[in-house]
């Protein structure tokens, strides 16, 4: 699936361009398609600045990749993996080496599939909650490549947490399910309580910056702000724990005296389960996002043109470096180049706009005056961020090809997507020109 992302009036948009049939899953085909594919629709390699993709090794791998490929014929090309999906490894990977926390992710995932896998019981859970006066609520299948469903799943629990444990205890007691009598069992802990408030705390801070990054038409340049907030955030949960996790070893103790099979936990037993669990949960987290984010020289050159950080009184030589780096890389002439930045920087001075600010105000009112300049603007406003929007039409194609549809066309599938995702409005839309439009093809024998 191919988005294509290019200036329009001097401002980025993102588009579906469309879906390519593939005999294999080689890069060596999929650059051959993609390519070709391009060359069909006019639009000359040499005008690709950057290339993003999902971080699969095929579309990544420094020597064979897709990316490795296409930089043999675009050595100027940009290669970006998906942020989104770097966040995503990276919270998915902060358990590894704590044995509990696999086991809670396990439990998240038994926990849904036991009520959606039988209406019997989702309905008993929801008779349980409106006796509690509880939220009807359902519960939310966490899955490491749906970006912020975790997020979601503990917070639901966390919410309707009595209803459940009752309703767990029911079918264990009425029905002798021995897997509600498991999940039971390991659920009524201190420990599962307070790893789920835990998760409450830090999550939520991950899925906003989940949405930054998958905001359409997000600029690369915002990224490593948002990420350092985040760390931040985490730093500081680090040093004092949120409110949910502090307000858990009450919470525990209302459903000891409510009846439920679970310990309170002690002093200690909290200080030992921060110290093993929370604080080494939390610090790997941190190191995961840092490592999967690190400083990119290339990318970082264009914070050049944020005025925010522009020095107050004479310029001097002010951002001439990170400017000749770019002209080098792009293949652009660097004295000209330089000489519409030392033209343009002064313009800009005092003016407080951030580097994508800065570059759009160069893409829609300096095209004809300062050319060179221009180029690097529009790389710096053109740099894939995330793949969400490839996504979100892999999603629209499940929608629109369906099991009863599985001999639809490629041309067909297509059409329908394009329509589907780039189309107008329904309220824009006139029915009555497009069945004429229909009706004019050829003879028909329906009277109009």
């Amino acid at each position: 699936m191919i988005f294509i992302r290019f200036l329009k009036d001097g401002r980025s948009q993102t588009r579906f361009l469309s879906i390519l049939p593939l005999n294999d899953c080689k890069a060596e085909t999929i650059t051959t398609s993609l390519t070709t594919h391009l060359r069909e629709l006019h639009l000359p390699l040499d005008r690709m600045c950057a290339f993003g993709s999902d971080g699969a090794p095929v579309m990544v791998g420094s020597k064979n990749g897709v990316a490795a490929q296409l930089r043999k014929l675009v050595p100027h090309l940009i290669n970006n993996h998906c942020v989104a999906h770097r966040l995503a490894l990276a919270a998915g990977q902060a358990a590894n080496g704590l044995t509990y926390m696999l086991k809670f992710k396990d439990i998240i995932g038994d926990l849904y599939r036991f009520y959606a896998k039988s209406a019997v019981r989702t309905r008993g859970l929801h008779e349980i909650q409106e006796l509690l006066q509880e939220p009807d609520l359902k519960l939310v299948e966490a899955k490491d490549v749906r970006w912020l469903s975790h997020d979601k799943a503990t917070t639901t629990l966390r919410r309707c947490l009595p209803s459940v444990y009752k309703s767990l205890d029911r079918e264990a007691e009425e029905r002798n399910d021995a897997r509600a009598a498991g999940l039971a069992k390991f659920s009524q802990n201190y420990q599962f309580v307070l790893t789920l408030h835990m998760m409450c705390d830090v999550l939520p801070h991950l899925s906003d910056l989940s949405k930054a990054m998958q905001a359409k038409d997000a600029i690369y340049t915002c990224i490593k702000p948002l990420v350092l907030g985040t760390l931040a955030i985490l730093q500081g949960l680090l040093n004092t724990p949120g409110e949910h996790f502090q307000a858990a070893p009450d919470r525990v103790a209302r459903l000891h005296a409510d009846g439920f099979g679970i310990t309170v936990p002690t002093e200690e037993q909290v200080q030992h389960f921060t110290d093993k669990l929370y604080r080494p949960f939390v610090q790997q987290l941190m190191s995961n996002i840092e490592e999967r984010f690190p400083d990119l020289p290339l990318l970082q050159l264009f914070e050049a043109f944020n005025t925010t950080k522009f020095p107050t009184g004479d310029m001097g030589n002010h951002g001439e470096q990170d400017i000749k780096k770019l002209a080098d890389h792009f293949n652009l002439p660097v004295d000209a180049t330089l000489h519409n930045w030392r033209q343009v920087r002064g313009s800009l001075q005092g003016t407080e706009k951030k580097a994508e600010e800065a570059m759009e105000w160069v893409t829609i009112h300096l095209r004809n005056s300062h050319d060179q300049l221009y180029k690097l603007a529009a790389v710096g406003l053109l740099l894939p961020t995330s793949t969400a929007d490839c996504e979100r039409g892999f999603s629209t194609m499940k929608r629109i090809k369906t099991e009863n549809r599985s001999r639809m066309k490629s041309a067909v599938l297509n059409a329908l997507m394009t329509v589907s995702i780039e189309g107008p409005d329904i309220e824009a839309v006139d029915f009555g020109k497009m069945v004429d439009a229909w009706h004019q093809e050829k003879p028909r024998r329906t009277v109009f």
